[in-house]
């Protein structure tokens, strides 16, 4: 109760059926509390700047030393999947309806393909003995 006393709050909007559509939530809070702090002194060096992409694409690849904190940082920052834990459970394969549907319709054309292969090598083998009674 009292994280949500603290949060920011905005004035209501005119329209009566929507509750709180502009009222601070967490996250909003904690990016201004994040932008609130003191920047970190970070000793950085750059060590080597590259260019190592070609016409097609630009790429420029910098070799810098960073002290562990700043490091850390920039880590969290650049691949936020790697360090906060997944806030949705996964889906079950059994249960993706994508894969359902995938199934599904690689089992059906599976069995059209065998119907046709009966069908085709059937008529082949048809042909064939009628042709050997006509050489008769």
């Amino acid at each position: 109760r009292q994280q949500a006393a603290n949060l920011r709050r905005r004035p209501q909007a005119s329209s009566a059926g929507r509750e709180d559509s502009e009222g601070g939530d967490e996250r909003e809070d904690s990016w201004r509390d994040y932008l609130r702090r003191p920047a970190i002194e970070s000793q950085v060096k750059v060590l080597v700047v590259t260019d190592s992409g070609n016409r097609a694409r630009k790429v420029l690849a910098c070799r810098v030393t960073l002290g562990p904190d700043a490091a850390d940082e920039l880590g969290r920052m650049a691949f936020r999947n790697l360090f906060d834990p997944d806030r949705e459970e996964p889906v079950k394969w059994q249960e993706d309806p994508f894969l359902f549907c995938f199934y599904g319709c690689f089992c059906i054309i599976a069995v059209v393909f065998i119907l046709w292969a009966v069908l085709f090598f059937g008529a082949l083998s048809r042909h064939a003995k009628e042709k050997t009674h006509m050489s008769l």
